[in-house]
């Protein structure tokens, strides 16, 4: 299955809560500084991951007790549980029967969906090494919980940064049995390239050649359906050949250009210093630390950044961008001007609609999904030692942004923690449960 921040599914204008089962009870911020610390921390994303649904069943990861959780989608009854070497910081991918996930241990896993047992465990990190990463050790090359498959290629990157420790192992496995397709290193030689010259074989990156090794951060890997590609790389997923685009040569006395992108879509952290892996500091997953994403789609050309981005092929959905809380841009084939950008849509641009900051009363926006015709906003307060957070969803008509219903929660909803499947809404909370809403 195919994971992200809309569906074609449809859900409650009105949801109410159907059933709620508790998966891991966090820490007390009363049991000592370090706890303290950690779940105040925006690098904390709560106890327990955003669920996946597939199959008859709800997954989760529990991060700090390295576990995956199965549960009944109709009941949140217990079905399996699997307990890995590290860390697992995103939920599983569901794919062909299979619970595939990246953990902290340098390590590739597979489980049966159906019964939790492991099929296969696949070494990612060059060998074991650990290091101490808040108040846990785990592999100088730690993979993300989520893997991406495309084309029937699992891909899977284990590593921190391409200048740091060898720098970022990426591999192309077979979903089925774990057996290694190929595989790519992505370090940082030092060495000039001649311009529009032919990308080396191993990885050897320059400016010249489309990207820099230094403004790669190793992510969960996204996918168009043809290329898959994190912040600054992009990969053939059956072969793992670079697919950059070299950079176009400069004119003199005009700005240098930049090379076209071969994704129909893509994401980068535009907005973060290129010099700065923040993913160094951040297990809680893409989001976790809260940084700013640019957002790019080539047609129609819509350029645009935020938070929190949900879209699909009529709408796209943005938090915290340009000064207002959250807005919708409707995509149409009509190329609308943008300032310094003739024929963009960008974030000078105005939304189609927007709701303002103050008509939040003080509440974070921590979810947004875009299910059928609807837009689900997970709202929650701000998390103090003293007073516990709590949680609100809003459904809006995705269309015109009118209000359709509300549904107060007494708990936190996580970062990017909604989903939708069969109908139904499912929220993870900062208490260690997750909710299913319905009719």
């Amino acid at each position: 299955m195919q994971r992200g921040s809309s569906t074609a599914a449809n859900i409650p204008a009105t949801p109410k809560e159907l059933w709620k089962t508790n998966i891991q009870k966090p820490t007390p911020i009363e049991a000592g500084p370090i706890a303290a610390d950690q779940a105040l921390s925006s690098h904390f994303n709560g106890p327990v991951t955003a669920p996946t649904i597939a199959g008859g069943r709800l997954f989760v990861a529990v991060p700090e007790h390295h576990r995956i959780e199965a549960r009944d989608e109709k009941t949140g009854a217990p079905s399996w549980s699997f307990t890995a070497g590290g860390r697992i910081d995103t939920p599983p991918t569901i794919y062909g029967g299979l619970c595939l996930f990246g953990c902290r241990d340098g390590r590739a896993y597979a489980l049966d969906a159906a019964t939790g047992d492991l099929l296969w465990r696949f070494k990612a990190a060059p060998y074991d090494r650990r290091m101490a990463s808040h108040n846990q050790l785990e592999s100088t090359w730690p993979l993300f919980g989520s893997l991406s498959v495309v084309d029937g290629v699992a891909m899977a990157s284990a590593g921190r940064h391409p200048e740091t420790n060898g720098g970022i192992h990426v591999y192309g496995l077979e979903p089925a049995t774990g057996k290694q397709l190929w595989k790519r290193t992505i370090h940082h030689d030092r060495e000039p390239g001649k311009l529009g010259g032919k990308i080396p074989d191993e990885g050897i990156t320059t400016r010249r050649y489309g990207y820099n090794a230094n403004t790669v951060l190793n992510e969960l890997f996204i996918s168009d359906g043809k290329l898959a590609g994190i912040t600054g790389l992009i990969l053939e997923p059956k072969t793992g050949e670079i697919a950059n685009r070299p950079w176009p040569k400069k004119i003199q006395g005009k700005p240098q250009g930049l090379p076209e992108h071969p994704m129909d879509f893509y994401l980068d952290l535009g907005f973060r210093p290129p010099y700065r892996n923040q993913q160094l500091e951040n297990y809680g997953g893409p989001g976790a630390d809260h940084g700013s994403w640019l957002f790019r789609l080539k047609k129609p050309k819509l350029e645009v950044h935020g938070e929190l981005i949900a879209f699909n092929k009529e709408r796209v959905a943005v938090t915290k961008v340009a000064g207002i809380e959250w807005g919708m841009w409707d995509l149409t084939q009509e190329e609308i001007p943008g300032p310094g950008d003739k024929g963009r849509q960008n974030s000078s641009h105005p939304p189609t609609w927007q709701v303002s900051k103050n008509q939040f009363k003080g509440m974070d926006v921590t979810a947004v999904l875009l299910a059928g015709d609807k837009l689900a906003i997970g709202l929650s307060t701000q998390r103090t030692a003293s007073n516990p957070s709590v949680g609100e969803i809003r459904i809006y008509s995705a269309k015109d942004a009118t209000p359709l219903g509300q549904l107060n929660l007494d708990s936190r909803i996580i970062h990017a923690g909604l989903v939708a499947a069969h109908g139904r809404l499912y929220a993870s909370c900062e208490d260690g449960s997750v909710r299913c809403l319905g009719e």
